[in-house]
């Protein structure tokens, strides 16, 4: 299933048996980004311009650090580079 439709999101957040609205989405090009919007998912812009329509963004996926805390995932996502705003942590 191509990236550019949001059913492939969906589908993997019902085989996981997660809402898509507790998901962020990385994604590298323009379709894909409108693609994780339009699923319903947050969409994250992976190495991808600032025009790229993404309410987050990070250079690489080492920016992203995974870990676990009362049972639930947490994600620290450090902001890219050129920006100068805090590390945040997102929570579903």
């Amino acid at each position: 299933m191509s990236a550019s439709r949001p059913e492939g999101f969906r589908t993997a957040a019902r085989l996981l048996d997660v809402d898509i609205a507790e998901c962020l989405l990385f994604e590298d090009s323009t379709p894909g980004l409108l693609a994780a919007h339009r699923s319903g998912g947050t969409p994250v812009a992976v190495a991808a311009p600032a025009t790229e329509p993404a309410p987050y963004r990070v250079d690489d996926l080492t920016a992203v650090t995974a870990h676990t805390r009362d049972g639930r995932i947490h994600l620290e996502i450090r902001p890219p580079r050129a920006h100068t705003g805090q590390t945040r942590e997102l929570r579903p």
